[in-house]
């Protein structure tokens, strides 16, 4: 089941968060996203937005984005696949704070994959 991959990847980053939850109890953000007022929610979502972002342009390190450039170095997968996850990480982070799982993922995905279709056949 095509879920089953992401349903780990979030039991594995609920795993990681409650470890740095237990470790770091001095920072004052670190508690279960369930009890976070709606302020340090938005502070957290930005955080990690912020992250994800940070990332997605280490991205451009490992691909040949420079147009102008006659001589350039081939993508190196490894470390775009390595980056990706990074990516990953934080995007599920966002999820987790705001309750949303990977179930509601899959479907939200796949309804904006059949609306992405029904465009694309009315050549929007």
């Amino acid at each position: 089941m095509p879920g089953d991959s992401l349903r780990l990847i979030f039991q594995k980053q609920a795993e990681l968060q409650d470890k740095i939850e237990k470790e770091h109890t001095d920072l004052p953000h670190i508690r279960k996203a369930s009890e976070w007022s709606e302020a340090v929610k938005t502070e957290r979502t930005k955080h990690h937005l912020f992250c994800l972002i940070a990332e997605a342009i280490e991205v451009t390190e490992w691909i040949p984005w420079k147009d102008w450039k006659t001589k350039q170095d081939p993508i190196n997968r490894g470390e775009l696949a390595y980056e990706l996850s990074d990516i990953l990480h934080f995007f599920v982070n966002i999820c987790m704070i705001h309750g949303i799982g990977p179930e509601e993922i899959v479907g939200l995905y796949l309804d904006k994959q059949k609306q992405n279709q029904q465009r694309q056949e009315d050549k929007y």
